[in-house]
């Protein structure tokens, strides 16, 4: 697999405005994210920094967040979105908190200093079979059925889903005896990208 490659991705209005407001805004800057993600490598991570925005309407937000909708497409397969935020900034983070709830969208969030966490929708198993995935570091299925007790088709399930929520990266392997082919997966922010 080829190196993995991160990029940030500074949102700005065009007026160099530390407010995002208009639904015009939201797909120009939309346009610009979708832009560079297809232009990353796979693996990659697209850093959306929200660190000098001050205000953002609920419409603009809306329009950024699209790409959040197209995420299962094959294109995508192994790029991820991570959204940078200022701890101070409470308002950014109720907007996008909202809005992933309304659209039911888990947004992987993290501050400065590294801090993270997932706003809007995961469920429960979702969010243990994540948690187990980042105490190993790197999980196959089997594994994850071992720590979780559960059948092998439903791990399975999990990973995927999770996966396809960019919440992990996904490496392709082959299973040493049968040479069939086995997904090993990590999660986003343990992932070696370099930027």
């Amino acid at each position: 697999m080829p190196p993995a490659s991160k990029k940030i991705l500074v949102l700005r209005a065009e007026s160099q405005s530390e407010n995002l407001l208009t639904k015009e805004q939201g797909q120009h800057i939309y346009g610009r994210v979708r832009n560079e993600l297809k232009g990353l490598p796979c693996p990659g991570l697209l850093v959306l920094d929200f660190l000098g925005i001050q205000h953002i309407t609920l419409t603009c937000l809306h329009q950024i967040l699209k790409l959040f909708y197209e995420r299962d497409r094959e294109e995508w397969a192994n790029k991820c979105l991570l959204i940078r935020l200022q701890n101070a900034n409470s308002d950014i983070k109720a907007c996008l908190s909202l809005v992933a709830k309304e659209d039911a969208l888990a947004l992987l969030c993290c501050d400065a200093v590294g801090n993270w966490e997932i706003l809007g929708k995961l469920t429960h198993a979702l969010n243990i079979t994540l948690e187990v995935v980042q105490q190993l570091g790197r999980a196959t299925s089997e594994q994850v059925s071992q720590e979780l007790g559960l059948s092998l088709s439903a791990a399975s399930n999990r990973l995927r889903q999770l996966y396809e929520m960019r919440l992990v990266i996904r490496e392709e392997g082959s299973l040493p005896i049968t040479g069939g082919r086995r997904f090993v997966y990590a999660f986003v922010l343990s992932y070696p990208f370099r930027e």
